[in-house]
């Protein structure tokens, strides 16, 4: 109802602004097409009075006197219609105009609404737990050493989580607002390889191996720290929701004029409704449906898809389920 509301007004004021432009070109015209009519008319009458001499001159003036005003009553009836067409045709444009011009308004309130109360869902779910382990080891008559630990370590293990989460709402406000003034040439491999010895110790733990591309020269333009956590997310997605023992793969191609990496890894793979959705902030697929249970709030991936827009580029992903994933960032050369 408050959209219609604002849809309405916008389409108000467009329509207005029509009008007005409407109007004000039809008295103009009015006033231009009169004067020059009232010119011819004036014209008229010299040549007939020159040549017409049993006409007397006061019938003269009445005869140009009246064909002005059929000309004048002619002019006002088509600008009228004119004005009329441009009121239903305005008023239909109007609204239309009104829709596309708050379309993007309201998709970007509809996702910061969203955002929000995401936010405050996944804050709410540790501060909960925190809430509830205290209150039980306070009401414990008899709180032994041993339980007091257990829920210092339980609430610690939750603050880890909400660190996690503050850190990265911090690099999605500090990526959104990332000027590309300050980028500077970025060895690829370098990048890669810095990346991948990162995540090296979970994918230890899971027995994968990393295949990275050979060294090799390929630059890019960006923040190094910045990519390389791109990088970092994508290996860290990899291993994650890879196969025990299998291998990540991670490719860097060059092109004319961009630089594409590639992450494939041997996985559960997304499913075909979920992938559209995956570079959403909070958004996770639905893992009853795995066997793969992984802890996080949805914001690696739209992390990773906010740094590469600020550097100029594109990411994207596809999958088959249960053969696994490949992510495609590519990113300007200059």
């Amino acid at each position: 109802m408050r959209d219609n509301k604002h849809r309405n007004r916008l389409a108000l004021t467009y329509l207005s602004i029509i009008m007005v432009l409407s109007i004000g070109f039809s008295f103009g015209f009015y006033h231009e097409a009169s004067h020059a009519a009232n010119a011819s008319f004036e014209r008229q009458t010299v040549q007939l009075r020159s040549n017409l001499y049993f006409t007397t001159p006061s019938r003269l003036d009445l005869i140009r006197q009246e064909g002005k005003e059929r000309f004048n009553d002619e002019v006002i009836k088509r600008l009228v219609l004119l004005n009329l067409s441009m009121l239903v045709g305005g008023g239909l444009l109007s609204i239309y105009l009104a829709k596309k011009s708050l379309e993007p308004l309201e998709e970007a309130l509809e996702k910061q609404s969203r955002f929000t109360a995401d936010a405050a869902h996944e804050l709410r779910t540790p501060l909960t737990a925190m809430k509830t382990e205290t209150e039980i080891a306070l009401r414990a008559k008899k709180l032994s050493v041993e339980s007091a630990k257990e829920t210092l370590t339980s609430n610690l293990e939750e603050l880890d989580k909400l660190q996690s989460l503050t850190d990265s709402l911090l690099k999605l406000a500090k990526t959104n607002g990332e000027k590309k003034t300050e980028f500077k040439d970025v060895k690829v491999t370098e990048v890669i390889k810095e990346a991948a010895a990162k995540v090296a110790p979970l994918a230890k733990n899971r027995q994968i191996d990393f295949e990275l591309p050979p060294e090799s020269k390929i630059t890019v333009r960006g923040d190094y720290i910045q990519l390389k956590e791109v990088l970092v997310i994508l290996l860290d997605n990899a291993v994650k929701y890879g196969q025990d023992g299998t291998t990540v793969t991670v490719s860097a191609l060059k092109n004319d004029d961009s630089v594409v990496v590639k992450v494939t890894d041997q996985g559960i793979g997304i499913s075909k409704k979920d992938l559209p959705h995956i570079f959403e902030r909070f958004y996770r697929a639905d893992q009853s449906r795995t066997k793969v249970r992984t802890e996080g709030y949805g914001l690696g991936l739209s992390v990773a898809e906010a740094t590469v827009k600020t550097h100029g580029g594109s990411i994207k992903a596809t999958s088959q389920l249960g053969q696994g994933t490949t992510f495609t960032v590519s990113l300007p050369r200059k």
